[in-house]
């Protein structure tokens, strides 16, 4: 990701999306140029992503929380998904590890 070739990454390595899109790789608070350059990081790196699906994306974590047009700019930019906040409440690290706990809490049995 062009964006990021010379920022040395928490993984230690270059060029991860992590550090023009994370929290702790940005200032605080955030400009609207800088939302914006979140946002086309994101979508560029979506759309480089061969695995990605094709048809949703669902923007996570706290960046998406504190700035929600960060997941509107993101979805003009991706026109063929739909493009979503996550559901999951503050604290957890995923939608799907909230959704898991849920319905584990609601019928342990069927896990």
């Amino acid at each position: 990701m062009a964006e990021a070739e010379n920022v040395i990454c928490r993984c230690g390595n270059t060029g991860c999306l992590e550090t023009v899109a994370a929290g702790w790789a940005l200032p605080s608070p955030l400009t609207r140029d800088d939302v914006d350059r979140v946002a086309r990081a994101v979508a560029r790196a979506v759309d480089a992503e061969p695995r990605a699906t094709p048809s949703l994306l669902v923007i996570g974590g706290g960046l998406a929380r504190r700035y929600p047009e960060v997941v509107d700019l993101i979805a003009v930019r991706v026109g063929h998904r739909v493009v979503e906040p996550s559901a999951a409440p503050h604290g957890f690290k995923s939608a799907a590890a909230w959704g898991l706990r849920a319905v584990l809490v609601r019928d342990p049995l069927r896990a």
